[in-house]
């Protein structure tokens, strides 16, 4: 199949960008033809990778082309030559040229399917090029975009017909919900295809670069040799931890601690890092190299003795990087910010000083001062971190299974006609939803896809006169409204049955969705709460409950989600957490009463893990050693979801209840 992919690309800069680069690759590995349009070589110099000759040969890896007929080609537009592309007031028409150029290609090569990631400017040219063409595409957005740019009034109208005007549109948590307040409808949104580290490429039998001849290529200074590595990759800045990175790194010099920072890094406030650079003294032991490619970077985190990501009060809450995963994909130490650990998908299996060193708060500088030290100081017990976090967290997504549902969601694609012009035109948001059926697949459409006939007519009876659907200024409101009234008719008519469960799950999370950023970052470290000294209590952040279903609801939406045949009633009981600051999380019988123990009222932590070593009955010591663990992990994953807090309290007076 011939693709065109209309994105961020390489030498571009970023997780967008890397993403796009590894789908290219993958599909074009599998036998596809991409044809990669983008305005990757107008990208400033601040944020441009280097890429070698031997990247840019014609069997190097910035195009590649496998034994068949798989291969990419890339087609950027370069900086307009202004000598015939002017006009007044001057500007550069990017969605123009890209659109145009895209068209051209689609026509030339018959391009069967267009995927688009990022509204600005590429999501809006694939929406010119697909009217253009004939030709439907599939629209990926990242957080920024969708909650920095989409905030403009002056732009989003152009990009809700981007949205609308999709054959799908790809988005997940609670991203989704923005889409289906867009008039997005549910049949047109993928949340399956979720990018996953390409482990064939990230895996701790790379062979890693030569730093030392990485530093002399880009003909900097060497540094001391002898001394430990700090690896740091990505945009620098103030948000990125970079400024409290240098502070903590001076903080452990005049300890007598030394060591090297190596960062592939760049960013706007570059200057701003040199002068720091120079005000603390680290002249000698930092470098700062271009932004390598994709390709190089498995082989940069393999000759560090660590890599530290601590990205801190992120503007942007849907904001999930990537480099996180890949480090820990690559068996590397991974030194993290808390914030982005709460960010990542395995975040409950976590274990700070055992598979990752967190920092709590990277603002403390002589706090991450001593987590480096920690990284740092002992090769072995770094590398013994690195493979455990392997071990323990994996790479998340297996990008084999990514590229399995990007493949299957393209094709699917191709064979459709483009969303007519009607259907891409934004709702009239005045006008009532009178069709509760209509209103339900928008809202619930796990629940519209199990109504049979009578529900439907039961349904309409019920909505008969109402004035749901008047407050359509409120999406969330109008999606608790129609829950409300679609549990009352389905608690009457069909109470016992698999879709009332279901009915139920999907309005939990409209119930529970008012703030999934999972709340501030926790001030200090898990171990240091737990061995604090003091008489420490256990209670929830904010709300939260456990609601006990009786059919396996995930199991249900899955089966609708890839449209296999409904399975017949057959009760199977699952317990699911719903909290103000993160996502569903089935539990089994046990986490659930130790949570439904704390909700109750703040616990004591010693006397809520003697209680739990009451109920399994733990007889000996060994019994209640084991158990105390178990307790502690799973308080820590709960801490790390942002479900529970952990509170040092002064004095012994503690109430236990």
């Amino acid at each position: 199949m011939d693709i065109c992919f209309i994105t961020k690309y390489p030498p571009i800069q970023g997780g967008v960008s890397t993403h796009c680069y590894w789908a290219a690759r993958g599909l074009a590995q599998r036998g596809h033809r991409v044809f990669v349009v983008t305005n990757a070589n107008e990208v400033e110099p601040t944020f441009r990778i280097h890429l070698s000759s031997s990247d840019l040969a014609l069997e190097g890896a910035y195009a590649p082309a496998f034994p068949g007929a798989g291969r990419v080609d890339v087609y950027s537009t370069e900086p307009p030559d202004r000598s015939k592309l002017y006009y007044i007031p001057l500007g550069n028409p990017t969605v123009t040229r890209l659109a145009t150029v895209a068209a051209t290609r689609i026509r030339e090569y018959g391009c069967s399917v267009i995927f688009s990631y990022y509204l600005e400017p590429y999501g809006l040219a694939a929406y010119l090029a697909s009217r253009w063409t004939g030709v439907p595409y599939v629209f990926k957005h990242a957080g920024s975009d969708l909650n920095r740019l989409m905030a403009l009034e002056e732009l989003r109208t152009a990009y809700v017909h981007v949205l609308l005007g999709a054959n799908r549109v790809v988005s997940r948590g609670p991203s989704r919900d923005q889409m289906l307040a867009h008039g997005v409808p549910p049949d047109r949104i993928n949340s399956e295809v979720a990018f996953g580290i390409p482990t064939g490429i990230f895996n701790p039998n790379v062979p890693a670069l030569d730093i030392h001849e990485l530093i002399a290529a880009f003909a900097a200074d060497p540094v001391d040799p002898t001394l430990p590595i700090l690896g740091v990759y990505g945009k620098l800045g103030e948000y990125k931890g970079s400024f409290d990175l240098l502070q903590a790194m001076a903080v452990a010099f005049r300890s007598g601690f030394r060591f090297n920072l190596v960062a592939l890094a760049h960013g706007w406030q570059e200057a701003r890092a040199w002068s720091l650079v120079d005000e603390l003294g680290l002249r000698d032991n930092v470098r700062v190299l271009p932004f390598l490619p994709p390709w190089r970077i498995p082989g940069f985190i393999r000759a560090c003795t660590a890599v530290a990501f601590l990205e801190r009060d992120f503007p942007i809450a849907a904001h999930t990087p990537t480099i996180p995963s890949e480090v820990i994909a690559c068996g590397t130490c991974l030194v993290v910010s808390a914030e982005v650990a709460r960010k990542q998908l395995l975040r409950a299996h976590m274990r700070d000083n055992n598979n990752v060193i967190v920092v709590a708060d990277p603002k403390r500088h002589e706090d991450l001062a001593e987590r480096l030290h920690y990284a740092l100081a002992d090769a072995p017990r770094a590398h013994a971190i690195g493979r455990q976090g392997l071990a323990d967290l994996g790479a998340g997504q297996h990008h084999e299974d990514y590229l399995d549902r990007l493949d299957a969601l393209l094709t699917a694609v191709a064979a459709e006609a483009p969303v007519p012009d009607e259907a891409a035109r934004p709702a009239d948001p005045s006008r009532p939803h009178s069709d509760v059926l209509e209103a339900t697949k928008r809202f619930y459409p796990y629940t519209r896809a199990l109504l049979g006939p009578a529900l439907e007519r039961q349904l309409r009876e019920a909505v008969e006169g109402s004035a749901l659907g008047r407050e359509l200024d409120s999406p969330a409101r109008l999606g608790l409204e129609l829950g409300r009234l679609l549990l009352s008719v389905l608690d009457v008519h069909a109470p016992t049955t698999q879709v009332r469960d279901v009915c139920r799950y999907e309005y939990e999370q409209y119930r529970w969705a008012g703030d999934r950023a999972h709340g501030p970052a926790p001030n200090a470290r898990f171990a240091q709460l737990v061995d604090g000294g003091q008489a420490r209590r256990v209670r929830v952040n904010g709300a939260a409950e456990v609601v006990t279903f009786a059919y396996d609801v995930e199991a249900i939406l899955d089966a609708i989600d890839r449209q296999a045949p409904a399975a017949a009633p057959r009760a199977a009981p699952v317990k699911v957490l719903f909290h103000t600051g993160s996502l569903p999380m089935r539990v089994n019988d046990a986490t659930a009463d130790l949570v439904d123990l704390i909700i109750r009222a703040p616990i004591n932590l010693d006397d809520l893990i003697e209680t739990v070593q009451r109920w399994q009955r733990c007889d000996d010591e060994r019994a209640r050693a084991r158990m105390r663990d178990h307790c502690l992990a799973v308080l820590e994953g709960l801490w790390w979801e942002g479900v529970i807090e952990l509170e040092q309290v002064v004095g012994s007076g503690v109430e236990g209840r």
